[in-house]
């Protein structure tokens, strides 16, 4: 239900897995996007195998969600190999959200196209997760790593700030500040 994918949703900002994972076993996790969230949770966790067994009960979904159809592939392009497959990663996440916008797609692919040196297009990304979650710490900090990756430390500061205020005490966002303040 809606209820359910908002509430995994904000629990997935609060990167609050293990209560992800235990309030939405398979047969709760009905819906695509709590269905996928559960299953990064426990690749988060570090719970592979039970991730697999997630990413089964996703695939079953996809039959009748567009967003569990979506998420399906963007999983196997982050976990299929030793590291992910970021082109992969970025076609399917563009493909995902050709239909609709989803922060959490869309920071799965902020980070992908971090990770192939597409910083413009990251922070582009980025931004527009501002929008549409407001209160979401994650990208905000994200986004203070690729200005600080490009040596605009006092903005990297702010953006760290910025996103220590959404989630007090988050130890990357200390530490992403920290750095920051002493370059």
């Amino acid at each position: 239900s809606d209820a359910s994918g908002l509430l995994a949703g904000r629990l997935w900002q609060l990167k609050l897995y293990d209560e992800i994972v235990q309030r939405f076993p398979p047969r709760l996790a009905e819906d695509g996007e709590t269905a996928a969230l559960r299953c990064r949770a426990l690749y988060q966790l570090g719970k592979t195998e039970e991730a697999v067994n997630s990413l089964s009960v996703l695939r079953k979904l996809a039959y009748s969600s567009a967003s569990a159809k979506g998420w399906v592939g963007i999983i196997d392009a982050l976990h299929s190999g030793k590291v992910p497959d970021d082109v992969a990663v970025i076609a399917s996440c563009q493909a995902a959200l050709r239909d609709r916008p989803d922060p959490y797609i869309q920071l799965v692919l902020a980070e992908a196209y971090q990770r192939t040196g597409q910083a413009d297009d990251a922070l582009q990304t980025m931004k527009q997760i501002f929008g549409e979650a407001p209160g979401w710490a994650e990208p905000r900090l994200k986004f203070a790593e690729v200005l600080g990756a490009g040596g605009y430390f006092s903005q990297e500061a702010a953006y760290a700030q910025s996103a220590l205020q959404r989630l007090p005490g988050d130890r990357e966002a200390t530490l992403c500040l920290l750095t920051a303040q002493a370059m």
